[in-house]
């Protein structure tokens, strides 16, 4: 039988592979936008806090048109 720790590593890596997964599919596309900046921008959405300045080119883009595209997929 497998251990209740076992069984939360599992759980964690797959969300973790998952998340990065995720934010990868979203910063490859025709428009270059760096890793960090999807990143960024995420959470920004998410919890309201930015590192640095975010392009809002770069948040429409990644918002309005490819993180849908990623979660869809």
């Amino acid at each position: 039988m497998h251990s209740n720790k076992s069984i939360s590593f599992a759980y964690v890596s797959a969300i973790l592979f998952v998340v990065i997964a995720l934010l990868l599919g979203v910063s490859l596309g025709t428009v270059y936008i760096p890793f960090q900046e999807v990143i960024n921008v995420v959470l920004y959405k998410v919890i309201r806090v930015s590192f640095t300045s975010i392009d809002p080119t770069n948040t429409d883009i990644v918002l309005m048109v490819r993180m849908p595209r990623v979660v869809l997929a």
